[in-house]
């Protein structure tokens, strides 16, 4: 007779959703690549729509950044030798940004604005993909608790910019493009890529700098070359020699000097750089219209100016504190986490850092999510928890979220930056407990 006490068939204990998604993995691999790309396509699609017809409305009746600089170009093509720059004005690039604009200005609007778009939309694909590569070890990937909590947490960061109609997500596939190509050996085109970023902003420079601290000494002749090209050859080739070196005068001496040499920049609240909140709290200076001031002490310019100064030097050389191993190449995460800081300092110390600007955090939130999400990593992962869920929330602060009131007096207060900086806090730690445990090996 058959045995009709038979054992019952033991359930697979159930897991969490979060550690189905890959948080606590040890070690994590897509099943299909294809399907993971395809996946992230279809994620975007309709925000893609939504973005490219808010787009279309906002050329017909808002006046965005995109129109001007498109008429600017279209206007400095014809005639060259007028006046773009001038101190407080609202054009802030070089000539070498008018030259890539010059193409798209002899479009119809719509076609315009379409083609713009799309190719930012491109461009946040690859972002995210990159920075998702740059963090995962050697023969694993990013499990999608990481990649879609990346997404999330920069998301109003990337939707600013997409509204905003601005240039970022560009000089971000161009600044994490360049240190991939880095951290695949390809010295010299890392360098050309990063550059060709710094011609439009000089802030990823500062990544130049890094290079150079880390000894790449070819990322530097790439960047030279790319300067070269950037700044001279192709404005040249569109507006001559003589008016092209009288523009890139005008741009050095109305905003890099302007900035250098009095810290003048636009300092209401939008502004998240370190100099726009010195002058917010220490001078005069209006933090939200109209007029409105939310100064703690009107300190004298030349004590503002040390005081900015100083902290200036003092994220340097926080900064190559923190970059000065040599090994970070061999450890993908902590190369990432580097160039996150650099990324940030970059944000801290540009005279002008927008909202949207921000989408420079997500390497650096990448870093995090990938470090807790590892059970492999050990060390302080409470706080470096904490110091992520304290940078979400002090970002949260400046939405509407306070009412539009209390968000822009958060803003004024720089309650972003502060985000960043508790972002920053975190890599640092991350950093520190690669060192410790490289050392006791």
């Amino acid at each position: 007779m058959p045995d009709t006490h038979a054992e019952p068939i033991e359930e697979a204990p159930h897991e969490p959703l979060l550690t189905r998604f890959g948080w606590g993995h040890r070690g994590f691999r897509v099943e299909s690549r294809r399907a993971a790309t395809i996946g992230l396509v279809l994620l975007l699609v309709i925000p893609f729509v939504l973005d490219q017809i808010g787009a279309q409305v906002r050329m017909a009746k808002h006046h965005p950044d995109l129109q001007r600089w498109l008429q600017l170009a279209a206007d400095v093509s014809a005639d060259p030798a007028q006046q773009v720059y001038r101190p407080g004005g609202w054009y802030l690039y070089p000539p070498f940004f008018l030259a890539l604009m010059r193409p798209l200005s002899g479009l119809a609007p719509w076609a315009a604005v379409l083609l713009f778009e799309t190719c930012k939309w491109v461009a946040l694909f690859f972002c995210l993909r990159i920075a998702w590569r740059m963090c995962a070890p050697p023969g694993e990937d990013i499990p999608p608790v990481v990649a879609i909590g990346s997404i999330l947490i920069t998301w109003r960061f990337i939707w600013n910019d997409l509204g905003q109609g601005n240039v970022n997500l560009f000089l971000l596939l161009a600044v994490l493009g360049g240190c991939r190509m880095l951290q695949t050996g390809r010295d010299a085109a890392a360098g050309a890529a990063v550059a060709a970023a710094a011609c439009v902003k000089v802030s990823p420079a500062l990544l130049l700098v890094y290079f150079a601290y880390k000894r790449r000494w070819k990322t530097l002749v790439g960047g030279a070359a790319a300067c070269v090209i950037c700044l001279l050859v192709l404005p040249i080739l569109s507006f001559g020699w003589s008016d092209n070196l009288r523009l890139l005068s005008g741009w050095f001496d109305a905003v890099v000097l302007a900035f250098v040499d009095r810290g003048a920049v636009d300092s209401l609240h939008t502004n998240q750089s370190l100099t726009a909140i010195l002058n917010r709290l220490f001078s005069a200076a209006a933090a939200l219209e109209p007029g409105v001031r939310i100064t703690l002490i009107d300190l004298p310019q030349r004590v503002r100016d040390l005081l900015r100064a100083g902290l200036a030097l003092a994220t340097l050389a926080l900064l190559a504190w923190c970059c000065r191993p040599r090994n970070e190449q061999s450890r993908p995460l902590v190369f990432a986490a580097e160039v996150g800081l650099v990324q940030i300092a970059m944000l801290m110390l540009s005279g002008i850092s927008w909202k949207a600007h921000f989408v420079a955090l997500l390497l650096p939130y990448v870093v995090l999510l990938a470090y807790l999400a590892d059970a492999r990593n050990r060390g302080p992962r409470r706080v470096v928890a904490g110091l992520l869920l304290s940078s979400i929330l002090l970002c949260t602060f400046t939405g509407d979220i306070i009412t539009p009131t209390g968000a822009n007096y958060a803003e004024a207060y720089g309650m972003i930056m502060l985000g960043a900086a508790a972002a920053a806090i975190g890599l640092i730690l991350i950093l520190r407990r690669t060192s410790q445990v490289d050392a006791a090996q």
